[in-house]
């Protein structure tokens, strides 16, 4: 099953996994008093699913149209479209190339422009590559500027895909340190990945560092290059910390952790599914975030398969009662309202006050 996480470039292999988007709604009232920081990092720790698993799906499919023979326009699994626009071989070793990512089926909306460089290093098998993208809303007005550094390489018949950088939002809010990870043996009927994925941003409004690193397993039920998945993961790793101060860092090739020391918040964990792995997923999918230790649940999922756009929410477990509704485009683009009355944009995915 090692085709359907990775599939193979020019020389290599590679790891698929997901993206997802959404759209709609608010609260329908504020609720009962919760400390301020709560919604915020159960919004950060649910929206890091949606993140991390778009940053797989995204690296996979410019991995996967890095060629020497740009094809035609390439239509994506359930939505959207990909085209290599240029490539050029600086030495043996060492190739660039420009790659446009599409709302659409025809090539015509874009979404993500990378300018990507390949080193490849057959004696170790690795792959390194740089990435700067601009990224575009549905309207076309600039969303932000994703910097990204990714490694692939086969270690002890393991394929395992890791990338780590930042993503800097149009609107002036402070840039965010992303990560991901994930991890697959090298068989042809390995059907179950260990992934991680990981955020580190700053929340104004609560003069706080909110970082999260969650690490789960990426099960695919068949194989075909869109199979439907399940998520599972129960060490997630929550800290909080003095403005500017967090940061996502990898120790190891498989692993993510928290750079900048900060506090112990929680540690959740998350479940979930994907009708299909791809950019844009279509119904049903959806999953859950529970933080016991805070008595808080995120919810999140595709409501429309003509838009792709999502819901989301945050709540106290019992009593349930809202504490905030985040609604969000196929960009990763929208609104995050809280119960306290107060609000915020997100931009990929990030929500940012």
């Amino acid at each position: 099953m090692t085709r359907v996480l990775m599939r193979h470039p020019p020389g290599g292999s590679r790891l698929g996994a997901v993206a997802v988007v959404s759209c709609v709604a608010g609260l329908a009232a504020a609720a009962a008093a919760a400390p301020a920081e709560e919604p915020r990092v159960m919004t950060q720790a649910g929206l890091v699913q949606a993140l991390s698993l778009f940053l797989l799906e995204d690296e996979s499919d410019i991995i996967d149209n890095f060629s020497t023979t740009p094809p035609a326009c390439t239509k994506l699994p359930s939505a959207g479209s990909i085209k290599t626009l240029s490539y050029t071989k600086v030495s043996k070793t060492e190739f660039k190339s420009k790659i446009d990512t599409y709302f659409d089926a025809a090539c015509k909306t874009p979404y993500i422009e990378a300018s990507v460089t390949v080193n490849i290093s057959d004696a170790t098998e690795t792959f390194a590559i740089a990435e700067t993208a601009t990224f575009l809303q549905t309207n076309g007005k600039p969303l932000g500027i994703l910097s990204m550094s990714d490694t692939f390489s086969i270690v002890d018949k393991v394929e395992t895909l890791r990338g780590l950088g930042t993503f800097t939002p149009a609107g002036g809010q402070a840039k965010a340190d992303i990560g991901f990870t994930c991890s697959i043996p090298a068989t042809d009927t390995a059907k179950t990945a260990q992934c991680e994925g990981g955020v580190a941003q700053t929340f104004k409004s609560i003069n706080l560092s909110v970082a999260s690193v969650v690490p789960y397993s990426l099960t695919a039920a068949n194989n075909t290059d869109a199979p439907s998945v399940k998520f599972v993961g129960t060490q997630s790793n929550v800290r909080t910390g003095k403005a500017g101060t967090l940061s996502i860092t990898a120790p190891t090739p498989k692993t993510l952790a928290i750079g900048g020391g900060g506090t112990a918040y929680t540690s959740t964990a998350i479940s979930g599914s994907e009708a299909h792995l791809t950019l844009f997923p279509p119904a049903p999918t959806l999953w859950t975030v529970t933080d016991k230790k805070n008595n808080a649940r995120f919810a999140y999922r595709i409501v429309s398969n003509t838009t792709h756009a999502a819901r989301a929410t945050v709540a106290t477990i019992s009593p349930a009662k809202g504490l905030a509704s985040i609604t969000l485009d196929r960009s990763g683009t929208g609104k995050v309202a809280y119960a306290d009355k107060t609000s915020a944009v997100v931009r990929f995915f990030l929500a940012a006050d």
